[in-house]
């Protein structure tokens, strides 16, 4: 009976290191979050940056959406799955930047890419993610890039978000992005008149909406349906529309990242210097 009992005693032993190397690899049983890098490059706007240089990147599943069915990576998930239309809805039709309306190729691309950012809480092979991070395809990150982040979500914030370094509300985003050619079809006045004349107060702020960092949760999802549909119904221009659709669920980021998006020493920079102008 001994000896059946250290053998039963072994075996138990065995179970409970294996059933513990699940927990430690993401198991369902482990309480440690589970995080989405996410980015989307359609139409070839950008190249598929490569994390190989980011320490523990293997902490975060990284899924790249992209319409190139020859793009390969050692790191990114490469899906070609076209969500942004299976995912459509009867009632966006009535929307000028939905995808049946759009007849610019770039608008087009434009528009397919934004899906992935905005709308993650609806991709199937994402919906059991604790929490996503948009990282736009002209950033690079920076070695301590999956640290540092880890280091904001242990801190139990909901959305973070980097502050906008030279603007600090939509009305002067608007004045500057009426007068770029990529927006000269989008009626940004009217929308930027539409908001005010809901209440909108227009004194929360302005983000850089290149990186986000959003729990997934119904209260930020909520917002972020919203912001999906000022982005077809207005202008794809989601700065402008990204603090009007938190504010009208009441919502403010939990963190703001006082740092250049493009270019700071802990999470990413771009070699487009280009970008910082809008």
């Amino acid at each position: 009976m001994g000896l059946r009992r250290r053998r039963s005693t072994r075996r138990k032993i065995r179970r409970s290191l294996k059933r513990n190397s699940r927990v430690q690899r993401g198991g369902n049983i482990s309480q440690k979050p589970r995080i989405a890098v996410v980015t989307a490059i359609y139409g070839a706007y950008d190249n598929l940056k490569e994390p190989t240089g980011v320490n523990n990147r293997e902490s975060f599943d990284w899924f790249c959406f992209t319409d190139d069915t020859n793009m390969k990576s050692p790191v990114w998930k490469v899906v070609n799955t076209p969500y942004h239309k299976q995912n459509g809805k009867e009632e966006y039709k009535q929307y000028k930047n939905y995808y049946d309306n759009i007849k610019d190729p770039k608008v087009m691309n434009m528009m397919s890419a934004k899906y992935y950012k905005i709308k993650t809480h609806e991709i199937d092979i994402l919906k059991d993610y604790d929490y996503y991070i948009w990282v736009d395809g002209s950033l690079l990150l920076r070695p301590e890039f999956v640290n540092n982040i880890q280091k904001l979500i242990d801190q139990k914030y909901e959305l973070i978000n980097f502050k906008h370094p030279e603007r600090t509300n939509i009305k002067d985003e608007m004045n500057l992005s009426v007068g770029m050619g990529k927006y000269k079809e989008q009626d940004i006045p009217t929308q930027y008149a539409a908001y005010v004349s809901d209440g909108f107060p227009d004194d929360m702020g302005l983000f850089e909406c290149t990186m986000i960092i959003k729990k997934n949760v119904p209260r930020i999802n909520d917002a972020f349906d919203i912001w999906w549909i000022q982005n077809m119904q207005y202008s794809y221009q989601d700065q402008i529309s990204y603090t009007y659709s938190l504010w009208k669920k009441g919502i403010k980021p939990d963190y703001i990242i006082n740092e250049k998006v493009f270019n700071n020493p802990n999470f990413s920079y771009s070699d487009r210097s280009l970008m910082t102008k809008h």
